[in-house]
């Protein structure tokens, strides 16, 4: 099915220090382009995505929907997030891990929190722990990499180093349990 979706988003305005127009792609649909600009001191990111098919349908996003927060820690594909959100038409502002307070959070009330992959550990996620910490148990959260090591720590996990070192990018295999009916891998081919 073709579609087309423009995305309206706010971005605070430490978030694109170095904002340009630029042009991304995306293997499913086409081309995104993005341009940065200042409206009322704050810097605000408008992009059109639209379908390689043809085709009429558009969506747009109302800015009346209360919007995903997404925390950045620091990481470039957060942006990649943020794209793919945005094809679904999802309405999200993108504040960096030490640019806004969790009582900013509070008062912008969102209807989900995204806390986005980053270097280093969940100690160096900015507000992210904190977040989680205190709105977690009201507003759902998703988190990415760090993101995820992040809400496992602020429930009590921990979050070690590999006996193995860095795995990104390295094949494993998994083993499951193909007894257990109704579980994620239940339905996987022999």
């Amino acid at each position: 099915m073709a579609y087309a979706a423009r995305l309206v988003t706010k971005i605070h305005p430490a978030a694109t220090p170095r904002a340009e127009p630029r042009r991304l792609s995306s293997r499913r649909v086409g081309a995104l382009s993005g341009t940065t600009t200042v409206k009322q001191q704050k810097f605000v990111a408008k992009s059109a995505i639209s379908a390689v098919e043809g085709g009429d349908a558009f969506v747009e996003v109302k800015q009346n929907i209360r919007p995903i927060i997404v925390i950045d820690n620091y990481d470039s594909f957060t942006y990649n997030l943020c794209q793919y959100m945005g094809e679904v038409g999802a309405n999200f502002e993108v504040y960096r891990n030490d640019e806004i307070t969790v009582e900013e959070i509070k008062k912008i009330s969102p209807r989900g929190i995204l806390i986005s992959p980053g270097p280093g550990t969940p100690q160096d996620s900015g507000i992210s722990l904190q977040t989680v910490t205190e709105l977690g148990p009201s507003i759902p959260l998703f988190g990415v990499c760090m993101g995820l090591q992040c809400i496992g720590e602020a429930f009590g996990g921990k979050v070690v180093r590999s006996p193995y070192g860095v795995v990104h990018g390295k094949g494993s295999l998994v083993h499951y349990d193909e007894k257990l009916d109704g579980t994620l891998f239940s339905d996987l081919p022999k």
